[in-house]
């Protein structure tokens, strides 16, 4: 059998329509999280599409070119605990769960997409019965544990019966999904697996980035080969709705750029209706299901792009740093045309320390390695985290000159003369 790298969908993900229309393009790239050691299998992958498309019978936003999720997730090496903001963000999660009354120390728990079980460690204070479940081997078998049991595998109906049947479960009690449920291609059969495993008296809650946040805080840089979906209630109510599922809260969040975490019972009598609304309101009182609005974020990251190059080549710059070994990094580059400048990604996540970069191969250093330079040019790729970076590059060589390139706010130039 051969092995495919890509395939190209033609239907929607939430309602099969094939009324699509693509809103958003990228330069093609190599799976942007592709950190990858020297002479590994898919260093010389080709570049993918990263186009996005609506859906104009539901207005689902979702990639269609769809890479094989072996090389996505076969060697992935990120961990949540190397996020600086999803410590005390999981913390409060799971202080939420607690008080609305989902989970206690007899709630049989299942988070999907556990990665290293940053999140089963918040709930353990809560739950005695914690179950991950998450695609990539090389993650699980990383994480020591003791008060949860993991299964290695994707999220789909026959793992999970494997799963419980494994435990001995019936079923779970609450299911967490968190920026995960953007990820399968097989969306519909992802989400019916999960109703199916779902005690009548269960809670399913998940966190996804948020169609309003991308498209009014332009943070188009979160469009990529994993994440398939970018979803919004208006959408979302229905495809829920078809595998018994009621929305019973949705709360706006600041991670990835602006997400939602939205709680789901089986129970009708719970759906918030007046919520629901005015969440599809909002959505709708900036266009995120107008073609207009993308073309507006088009023009202004032209913009940003032209000042940049102009800046770059005005002083004759030839090499900066890249701070941030991140997919929002390498998407950045490619949206603001400075990748062909970068001679070296600086991170602080020592694991991917001595990798190559997707694309230009270009490798990921220690950010001790400013030290060695006079007045080192350093872009920020991961402009989020915009003040801890700045602080701690100042701190390692006070000569830096760094440029920010925020999608939402344009150039920002610090230590400049």
């Amino acid at each position: 059998m051969n092995f495919i790298n890509s395939k190209k969908r033609t239907s929607c993900r939430l309602c099969s329509n094939k009324n699509l229309s693509k809103v958003f393009d990228i330069s093609p790239s190599q799976p942007v999280d592709g950190f990858r050691p020297h002479a590994h299998e898919y260093l010389n992958l080709p570049r993918f599409n990263m186009d996005l498309y609506m859906c104009n019978n539901c207005g689902h936003h979702q990639l269609l070119d769809v890479v094989n999720p072996d090389i996505l997730y076969g060697s992935y090496i990120y961990t949540s605990s190397s996020s600086p903001d999803l410590n005390t963000h999981f913390l409060n999660y799971s202080k939420y769960l607690f008080n609305r009354g989902c989970i206690n120390e007899n709630t049989i728990t299942l988070d999907v997409g556990c990665n290293d079980g940053l999140f089963l460690n918040f709930l353990q204070k809560y739950s005695k019965k914690l179950f991950g479940i998450d695609p990539a081997p090389n993650i699980l078998s990383s994480i020591h544990y003791s008060n949860y049991e993991l299964f290695s595998g994707y999220c789909n109906k026959t793992n999970l019966v494997k799963f419980k049947r494994k435990y001995n479960l019936e079923n779970f009690e609450l299911i967490t999904a968190n920026n995960v449920f953007a990820h399968a291609d097989n969306l519909k059969e992802m989400l019916s697996s999960i109703s199916a495993s779902l005690s009548n008296e269960g809670y399913f809650c998940f966190e996804v980035s948020y169609i309003y946040d991308l498209v009014y805080s332009n943070v188009v840089d979160y469009i990529y080969h994993e994440h398939l979906s970018y979803h919004g209630i208006k959408s979302l109510k229905p495809f829920l709705k078809d595998n018994s599922l009621y929305i019973v809260d949705i709360i706006r969040i600041p991670t990835k750029g602006g997400s939602i975490r939205v709680l789901t019972s089986k129970k009708q009598s719970l759906e918030n209706t007046e919520l629901i609304n005015q969440f599809i309101h909002l959505e709708n009182s900036i266009n995120c299901y107008s073609k207009n609005s993308f073309i507006f974020l088009k023009e202004k990251i032209c913009k940003y792009k032209t000042n940049l190059m102009d800046f770059l080549n005005k002083n004759k710059v030839k090499e900066v740093f890249c701070y941030g070994a991140a997919p929002t990094s390498i998407v950045n580059s490619l949206l603001l045309g400075y990748e062909k400048y970068i001679i070296g990604f600086l991170d602080d996540n020592t694991l991917r320390h001595n990798l190559l970069s997707p694309n230009t191969f270009v490798p990921v250093l220690s950010p001790k390695i400013l030290e060695k330079y006079q007045k080192p040019l350093i872009i920020i790729g991961a402009w989020r985290f915009e003040n801890l970076i700045v602080d701690k590059i100042l701190q390692i060589n006070k000569s830096s000159k760094i440029i920010i390139p925020s999608l939402n706010e344009g150039l920002k130039f610090i230590n400049f003369d």
